[in-house]
């Protein structure tokens, strides 16, 4: 069960999609740094973007996203799981 914190954040973001007639949807983001750069990938459709900052990478990549589903339906997204997994190399 998700910490009570995660529930309430929820439910906030869904009454906030209400007042302002949009939805928000969740996703899942990888960060790495290459060079200088943050690069901010959105795991469930390979969307991504950069910055000079995580947070302006992530900034970056909400807008891509926004823009990616502009004329699209409310997506539907398979469920994600995110896990280490270690290799002997």
């Amino acid at each position: 069960m998700p910490p009570r914190r995660i529930i309430s954040a929820l439910g906030r973001l869904r009454s906030i999609g209400k007042e302002t007639g949009r939805v928000n949807k969740l996703f899942t983001v990888s960060i790495q740094k290459d060079d200088d750069w943050f690069v901010a990938k959105c795991i469930e459709n390979n969307v991504a973007s950069q910055g000079k900052t995580m947070d302006e990478a992530m900034d970056n990549l909400r807008e891509a996203l926004a823009l990616f589903y502009e004329d699209e339906a409310l997506p539907i997204l398979p469920q994600t799981f995110v896990t280490a997994l270690e290799v002997a190399l």
